[in-house]
């Protein structure tokens, strides 16, 4: 008995001792360890949650790059703008591929700070609106392009049809001429409802999170639209003027070939 009493007192005296020299015991260095691993578990998923957010950060502006660029091979391919306006959608489309390597290199370099990553990122959608209005800005200046174009080669066929018209003379139909005045109407208004498109979306701004510009924007993208459908089909309707009038000449020709060998026998 009296044994095991001086052994409890001395393992008592061994604990007191360790404590009193600073090693800790065994279950108190497990739970400091345990915590200590969650901490970084949970520091490194955070880091990693952040990197996730800037991956994707990344995809999106190159998304937004990569339809840029492919904006201004269109724009250097357009045959009908002036050079003022080619010359001002490209300055546009250059400065907002730079800023959006600007925005990329600020994304990576937020680093920790959510508050200035979260306003970064936002900010590719809310502040430059380069899918709400710089590609369908573009797009429309492009379509305006090729209806200017297709109006100017079709404004040269109907000087060629206007003079095979004016040879018949009187014996020319009243639908023929009507044909082709009705051709060159729809040709004339679809090159206008071309540039005025082009008129009203030309000066167009990203709105920057302004609501009033933002509704003008849209406001004017819509009408521009519709401009260029109306152009649209003024050429279709163009077109089948002209197969109009090319079928009543043919007809009309052959008609005179015919009764000129009849008269000759």
């Amino acid at each position: 008995m009296k044994h095991k009493i001086i052994t409890g007192i001395c393992s008592a005296m061994i604990g007191i001792a360790l404590l009193a020299g600073g090693v800790m015991p065994v279950s108190a260095q497990v739970g400091t360890v345990t915590s200590s691993s969650r901490a970084t578990a949970r520091a490194a998923a955070a880091a990693q949650r952040i990197q996730n957010i800037v991956n994707r950060a990344d995809q999106e502006i190159a998304r937004r790059i990569t339809a840029l660029n492919a904006l201004s091979t269109r724009v250097n391919a357009m045959q009908k703008l002036s050079a003022d306006e080619k010359s001002g959608l490209s300055s546009s489309i250059q400065a907002q591929i730079s800023d959006m390597n600007s925005l990329q290199a600020k994304i990576a370099a937020d680093g920790n700070s959510t508050s200035s990553l979260k306003t970064d990122i936002q900010s590719i959608t809310a502040s430059y609106r380069i899918f709400a209005l710089i590609i369908p800005q573009g797009a429309i200046e492009a379509a305006a392009d090729r209806v200017m174009t297709i109006a100017s080669s079709m404004t040269a066929i109907g000087t060629k049809l206007q003079a095979r018209v004016s040879a018949l003379g009187s014996s020319a139909s009243s639908a023929v001429t009507s044909a082709l005045a009705d051709f060159n109407a729809k040709v004339a208004d679809a090159n206008t409802q071309a540039q005025a498109a082009v008129s009203e979306i030309s000066g167009l701004t990203p709105d920057q999170g302004n609501q009033t510009r933002m509704q003008v924007n849209t406001s004017a993208l819509k009408d521009a639209r519709s401009k260029i459908q109306t152009a649209q089909k003024d050429l279709v309707a163009a077109r089948q003027d002209a197969q109009t009038i090319v079928k009543s000449l043919v007809a009309k020709e052959a008609s005179t070939a015919v009764s000129s060998t009849t008269g000759g026998q």
